[in-house]
This record gives C-alpha cells, structure tokens and sequence, in this order.
C-alpha cells in the first residue's frame, strides 16, 4: 500500500512532474542495484538494468496500480528485465586451467554450488546507510575476519594436497 506522500507523488509523476518522479524512485536505486547484481552478477549489467527500470517506469507510469506497493512495482519490472537480460547474453565458457580435466569413463561431477562468474561488489554497497558508524566497522572487521579465516583454511588444505 501507498502512503500518503507516495500517492501525491506518484500522482504527480503520472502527470508528466519529473522530479516528482524521481523524488519517489530514487530511494529504491541502491536496493534494485544489489537486486540485479544478484541476479546478474555484474555489476555494468546491474546499472544498465536499473536505469532500463528507470526508463520502463515511466514510460508505463500510467499502468501503476495503487493498491499495489511502488517499491514492488518497480521489483517487478526489474524481475522482468534481468531475466531478459539473462535469456539474450551468451553462455560463457570455463577458462580450461579453472578445473581439471575429466575423465570421460569417471563419474559425472556434482554441477558448483557457489556462482562461477560473480564479480566483486564494491563495499560502499553492502553498507547499510541507516547503520550508525560503530555497527558499520563491526560489520566490516567481521567480515575481514570471515575472510581471513576462509584464506587460512584454504591455504591448510592446499597443502594436505
């Protein structure tokens, strides 16, 4: 459901007021933008498809219904459009050195679980703007010491091997 400054803007916008317009998508861009990263897992993709979202928006802000949540809406939109995006790119093959080579009369190995071709988030966006500084750092130290932590364990087992 709209409240009730998301119904005058939206109201606005559909009236053709573009700042209005922006006013009510602009608080979503950074969450559509991990949205997307996630789906697609480049981050040059995940920009061309919020500002795509932008575009279809409003050009069919006149198709908003407003019993319907904006911020849904606008997930809505961008579902459509990674999934289009994701239908139209090329398969992308494994460099050769990424894996052994298999053995064609071995049984046939368990597909990755962890996703192949994800490219780094920058930092910046994982922060939550709302977090107060102390909690950001914490954040930050713990993931550092994931990290750490995940080098160590791998760097043990390579060499066991």
């Amino acid at each position: 459901m709209l409240n009730t400054d998301e119904v005058k803007y939206v109201s606005a916008a559909q009236a053709g007021d573009q700042e209005a317009f922006e006013g009510l998508v602009e608080p979503y861009r950074r969450e559509l933008f991990v949205y997307c990263y996630r789906m697609l897992g480049s981050l040059q993709d995940a920009e061309d498809v919020v500002q795509e979202n932008w575009l279809r928006a409003w050009r069919r802000l006149e198709t908003f219904q407003y019993h319907v949540s904006f911020r849904a809406w606008l997930y809505k939109i961008a579902t459509h459009i990674c999934l289009d995006t994701l239908e139209k790119r090329p398969r992308r093959t494994l460099p050769a050195a990424a894996y052994p080579v298999a053995d064609p009369r071995g049984p046939i190995a368990a597909p990755p679980e962890e996703p192949i071709w994800l490219e780094p988030l920058p930092d910046e966006w994982l922060a939550d703007e709302a977090a107060n500084p102390e909690a950001r750092y914490l954040m930050q130290e713990s993931i550092t010491l994931a990290f750490l932590v995940a080098l160590t364990c791998s760097h043990r087992v390579s060499e066991r091997c």
